[in-house]
């Protein structure tokens, strides 16, 4: 980060090696780059006071997987929606600054954040991946003062993915999930032997998707083992989801 130069963000290689603070915001696999390879972890056991931060959620999908699971040691969860004072330790002195750190949920995936920064070098925003809609935007209290005005942003770092012309309209997540429901509902109400299989392009991320659908037909979502256990563990989703393919019509497992 440009004014934060000792802290780094969704990027683990390269010059980000010289950085002494680090934070992921989500655990989609373009955001983790140099995170698993061995010049990370050289340099995280190389350093006592150099750790990752993430959510609670971010932590839990991340260290399940077998190739992040040695840093379990040096991830630090940092509660969302509540400023954290986090020790920045400085290049070639003993000196070690600090700055405040709000997570903010970008609802994007499960564990999802940004991270709205505070300190000395100015208040600076990162979104890494986000779905927000119009209503939430204006509801978010960490970029909001005390006296309810916007709160003044000195540096944006916006994920701009989305940004152009053939993206002008991107249906509510509302209107998604109803689309997909009314779909799914035609096929299953055509009789017990009529199955409906998601084939999702990430790993997370469409969990929202598969909770509405659940809500509004009344069944499960059939998922691996593996995965289901994984949900049981994050909060809104321990009951959306089964290992037993046989208790739903509705197939999200390859």
């Amino acid at each position: 980060m440009r004014e934060y130069r000792n802290l780094s963000i969704d990027r683990f290689d390269g010059r980000n090696l010289k950085s002494k603070c680090f934070f992921l915001s989500h655990i989609h696999e373009d955001h983790t780059v140099g995170l698993d390879r061995p010049t990370f972890l050289e340099m995280l056991q190389a350093s006592s006071d150099v750790f990752l931060y993430c959510s609670e959620v971010t932590k839990l999908l991340l260290l399940e997987k077998p190739k992040y699971s040695h840093l379990e040691h040096y991830v630090r969860v940092l509660p969302i929606d509540v400023p954290n004072e986090v020790s920045i330790p400085q290049q070639g002195s003993c000196k070690v600054g600090s700055v405040e750190v709000t997570l903010i949920n970008a609802s994007h995936c499960p564990g999802s954040v940004m991270f709205l920064f505070d300190g000395s070098e100015g208040i600076c925003l990162y979104t890494g991946d986000f779905r927000w809609d119009s209503q939430q935007i204006t509801n978010i209290p960490a970029l909001h003062d005390k006296n309810g005005s916007v709160k003044h942003i000195d540096s944006l770092y916006i994920d701009t993915t989305f940004c152009h012309e053939s993206s002008i309209y991107i249906p509510s997540r509302e209107d998604s999930a109803n689309a997909v429901y009314n779909l799914v509902k035609e096929w299953i109400g055509k009789g017990p032997n009529y199955v409906v299989h998601f084939k999702a392009r990430t790993q997370y991320g469409h969990e929202h998707l598969m909770k509405e659908v659940s809500i509004k037909t009344g069944h499960k979502v059939y998922v691996s083992k593996e995965k289901c256990e994984i949900y049981k563990q994050i909060p809104d989703l321990e009951d959306i989801f089964t290992s037993d393919p046989s208790e739903t019509p509705v197939h999200a497992c390859k």
